[in-house]
């Protein structure tokens, strides 16, 4: 049994002894068979098979395999362009080679050390007795432990002849593995009080190197520890690979959700919407309010149950229900809309990023305002989208009905200048015909919007002045053209 907290008070110390009774090793007591042979002893074969051994391997191939997959990653198409919303992605070779040396370096050290596999060759089997065994924590610091206490250790006070003196000696012996704390419960060390047990340690030095032989994972029949009854076992490469997917499976769920939020976003447009909307978020609500009572009520149903829980359940549950609908209300809105094109003018009054660094994460955002002056509204854009503006540029926005009814911004686009035929330009529609200098023809260009599809249209009138008399400027200042018309 797996105590919360060591216990050895004088009074304690002597209820034990009485349960316990005297230090008496039973006479045929086997440390095992490959204790049976003199220094240095040769490690059977099947120690390959333990669970030391096979951890050790582990920590070559899981670091290799990450390395390889970065490396592979790196090597598609898409992922430069995705680096600038997933950061780590712009570091994949680095990161690669940092975990193919990592993997490098730790089998080197297996190969030249062999670690606790030594203490089948050059270690001296003891018998002891198990007094208390107990958790321990993992961070020493009294400090660390107030502020984060998330990890624990097993721990055993244990009692052997010294060998030299023949003295019964009490000692703490602490385990090698940690186990993180919502497993307390499912940890069973193995041993118990009273248990009488093989103790190891390499001559000359009993009081640094003295450790349980069965917390050791030495020996695939000698291995004490279990978890929820199973023994330990090392990250095999499907569990490592379905981690891996599973981060990147819940980076891309976040990465999507920002993605339609900001792509998405209705636009107020001044009117009010629709009272039929409220419908779908008032009844997706109420449901899973429902759903969470339910699974409330259903949970320990033999445990009572306080008004506070069954609230917060209807407020965390309503409030669940009414994001996911608004979400989905917001992705069939502007999934679906075939509405043809509308043109609002705008100017462009800033960029914007912002990171998640915790996940790497970074999304961009255009912060613009209706031309010639308005409310200044913030928009999730492409990276395109944004090296396609400067501030104080002049662009449009894309606007849609939405197949809800729900007005939103399909794009925003800015406004270019191409060259365009005299004869049949109108100067009314922002054309301007200039001359270079040592040139002997005239030149016309005006201003356009290029369209996702690639069709052309003329930026709204209202902007028309305005950029006349910028492109007006850097063809006489910055060109040193003539204008003609």
């Amino acid at each position: 049994m797996l105590g919360l907290n060591r216990t050895s008070t004088p009074e304690v110390e002597t209820a034990i002894d009485a349960q316990l009774g005297a230090f008496s090793p039973p006479p045929d007591f086997d440390h095992g068979p490959e204790f049976n042979s003199a220094c240095p002893r040769p490690i059977p074969i099947e120690f390959h098979r333990g669970r030391y051994v096979r951890a050790r391997n582990a920590g070559v191939w899981i670091p290799a395999l990450i390395g390889v997959a970065c490396f592979a990653t790196d090597l598609l198409p898409f992922v430069q362009q995705l680096s600038w919303y997933l950061l780590p992605l712009g570091f994949l070779k680095w990161i690669g080679a940092a975990c193919l040396a990592f993997a490098a370096f730790v089998w080197l050290r297996n190969r030249f050390s062999l670690g606790y596999l030594r203490t089948v060759e050059d270690c001296q089997p003891l018998v002891g007795r198990v007094r208390q065994v107990y958790q321990r924590d993992y961070w020493s610091s009294q400090t660390v432990q107030n502020f984060s206490r998330t990890h624990f250790l097993i721990a055993a006070d244990v009692e052997y002849r010294d060998p030299d003196s023949g003295e019964t000696v009490r000692r703490e012996i602490i385990g090698p593995e940690y186990f993180q704390c919502r497993y307390l419960n499912q940890v069973d060390p193995g041993v118990k009080a009273g248990d009488y047990v093989t103790l190891v340690y390499y001559p000359h030095r009993l009081d640094k190197s003295l450790q349980l032989y069965g917390w050791l994972g030495l020996n695939p029949e000698v291995d004490f520890i279990r978890k929820s009854g199973k023994p330990l076992q090392p990250m095999t490469p499907l569990k490592v690979l379905l981690v891996i997917n599973g981060l990147m499976g819940m980076t891309w769920f976040l990465l999507g959700l920002v993605y339609v939020l900001g792509r998405y976003m209705p636009f107020d447009d001044g009117e009010e919407p629709s009272l039929l909307l409220a419908i779908p978020l008032a009844i997706s609500a109420i449901l899973t309010a429902i759903g969470a009572v339910c699974w409330v009520k259903r949970s320990n149903s033999d445990q009572p149950k306080s008004f506070k829980r069954y609230a917060f359940a209807v407020f965390s549950g309503s409030m669940t229900g009414f994001a996911v609908s608004m979400f989905g209300m917001m992705l069939v809105n502007g999934a679906f809309d075939t509405s043809p094109t509308h043109l609002v003018p705008i100017r462009v009054v800033q960029f914007w990023n912002q990171t998640v660094y915790e996940l790497g994460v970074r999304w961009y955002e255009l912060e613009f305002e209706p031309y010639p002056k308005g409310k200044r509204t913030k928009k999730t854009v492409t990276i395109e989208t944004l090296q396609s503006f400067q501030p104080d540029s002049l662009g449009v926005l894309d606007v849609g009905k939405g197949s809800l009814g729900i007005p939103w911004v399909r794009d925003i686009r800015p406004v270019i200048w191409e060259e365009s035929d005299a004869a049949t330009t109108d100067p009314d529609h922002g054309a301007i015909t200039f001359q270079r200098v040592n040139s002997l023809q005239p030149m016309t260009i005006a201003p356009l919007v290029i369209m996702a599809d690639g069709s052309r249209i003329s930026p709204p009138d209202v902007l028309l002045p305005e950029l006349r008399q910028r492109m007006t400027h850097y063809l006489q200042n910055d060109l040193h053209a003539k204008i003609v018309d």
